[in-house]
Parts: C-alpha cells; structure tokens; sequence
C-alpha cells in the first residue's frame, strides 16, 4: 500500500517518491521532501522521520537542519 502526500502513514503504508512519512509516534502523515532553505532532517534507512523530511534530490541538510546545495557550503 502506498500513501499519497498529506495522508496518514507508518508500519503498513509508505510515502513513495517525493515525500516522507514524519510527524509524532501517534500521527504521521506524508509531507512532500523539503526544498532549498527549509527545515529537514538528514536521511537514514528507516522511512518514519520526527520533525521534517529530508532534502529534495540535489540537497543536503545542513548542520543547522536546512536543506541547501552543497555548492554553497563553506569550504572545511
């Protein structure tokens, strides 16, 4: 089974492409990957995120949670 962004989700129905299942252990809910500049949580093997989604393709999340190119990081 697979859920469509904005529906409920968790251990039997997935998100799919473009979209993540986060929110509280009691209600998740697809929400779209986050875009440049918002709010997210680096990727990990599990599909259930607590705050926010992962960046979209092209993105990473930063050390302060935003998403953001990696061309813009400062050079380490």
């Amino acid at each position: 089974m697979v859920a469509s962004v904005t529906a409920d989700c968790g251990e039997f129905a997935s998100c799919g492409d473009g979209a993540c299942c986060a929110g509280s252990s009691y209600h998740r809910t697809c929400r779209p990957l986050s875009k440049n500049g918002m709010p997210c949580e680096p990727r990990h093997n599990g599909d259930q995120y607590q705050t926010a989604c992962p960046c979209e393709e092209g993105l990473i999340c930063s050390v302060i949670r935003r998403c953001q190119s990696a061309n813009s990081l400062p050079l380490q």
